[in-house]
C-alpha cells in the first residue's frame, strides 16, 4: 500500500509540474524543461540529519503554502514525504511500528495535499499542511 501511495504522489506531482510547461510558446519554441519535484540529492545518512532535513523541508512547504505557490507546495510535500519514508529505516526497532504507521498516514495526507494543490484549493491545502505538521510532531516523539 505504501508503494502505491508513494507512486500516486509522485505521479500527481509530476503531472502538476508537467501541465504548466507542456505547451510550446506562441513564437514556436519549446519552453525550458521543468525542474523535477523530487530532490536529486542523496538522502541524509543519520537520523539527526534526516530530522533536520524534515524540519527544513516543512518550513519550505509552509512558506510556499503562505505565498500561494501550489506547484511548490506539491514539490515540497513530495520531498518531505520521501524524507519521512526514509526515516522509518533509521529509527530504533522498538519504535519502528509507530513510525511506520505515522509514515503511512503522512503518505496519505501528502497524496491529498498534492491533489488539493493541483486544484488550487487554498483552504484544503492550508488544512492539510497543518495535518502534516501535527503528524511530523508525533513522528519526532518516536524518532530520537
Amino acid at each position: 500500500m505504501k508503494t502505491t501511495s508513494l507512486r500516486l504522489v509522485l505521479i500527481a506531482a509530476l503531472a502538476t509540474c508537467a501541465t504548466g510547461t507542456a505547451f510550446a510558446h506562441a513564437e514556436g519554441h519549446a519552453p525550458a524543461p521543468a525542474k523535477p519535484p523530487i530532490a536529486t540529492e542523496a538522502l541524509p545518512a543519520t537520523m539527526a540529519e534526516t530530522l533536520t532535513a524534515i524540519q527544513s523541508q516543512l518550513a519550505l512547504l509552509k512558506t510556499a503554502q503562505k505565498e500561494g505557490k501550489f506547484s511548490a507546495v506539491s514539490a515540497n510535500a513530495v520531498t518531505l514525504n520521501q524524507l519521512v519514508q526514509h526515516i522509518v529505516g533509521q529509527v530504533p526497532a522498538d519504535h519502528k511500528a509507530q513510525v511506520k504507521e505515522l509514515a503511512d498516514k503522512h503518505a496519505t495526507i501528502t497524496a491529498e495535499l498534492t491533489r488539493a494543490a493541483a486544484a488550487g484549493a487554498a483552504k484544503p491545502v492550508s488544512d492539510l499542511v497543518s495535518k502534516l505538521g501535527g503528524n511530523l510532531r508525533a513522528l519526532q516523539l518516536f524518532a530520537h
